[in-house]
């Protein structure tokens, strides 16, 4: 089990790693990183695309149709529970495979999030 200081110490690591990553590449949007909360609240937002890394979805690129507001989730490295699965099916979310390998929960953010960007075609000029 993990405390809440250890959680805190690595979603800091991990908004240092988004910043340094997006100035080293030179982006102009520096994705945001929220606080862990439950899955339950995290599936309620409303957001135009919803999709979440699934070992069974369809490609990413069949997912992606249109501009908005987009929640992206992954779930443990092994994929979301039956029970997790029946309540993202209810909430909307298009289940996304990302690779024909199975892949860790950090792994599988850092890659969606690149794909989404590179589906959606957005283009940040320098």
């Amino acid at each position: 089990m993990v405390c809440k200081d250890q959680l805190y110490q690595k979603l800091e690591r991990w908004r240092k790693i988004i910043i340094e990553a997006c100035r080293q590449s030179e982006r102009l949007w520096i994705p945001s990183l929220q606080d862990i909360v439950d899955f339950k609240k995290v599936i309620a937002g409303d957001f135009k695309i919803k999709l979440a890394a699934s070992i069974a979805g369809r490609k990413i690129q069949n997912a992606i149709d249109k501009e908005g507001d987009i929640l992206f989730i992954v779930g443990p490295t092994g994929d979301f529970s039956p029970r997790e699965y029946k309540e993202l099916e209810a909430k909307k979310f298009n289940p996304v495979n990302l690779s024909p390998h199975l892949l860790r929960t950090e792994t599988a953010a850092v890659i969606g999030v690149g794909l989404v960007n590179y589906f959606l075609g957005r283009d940040e000029s320098r």
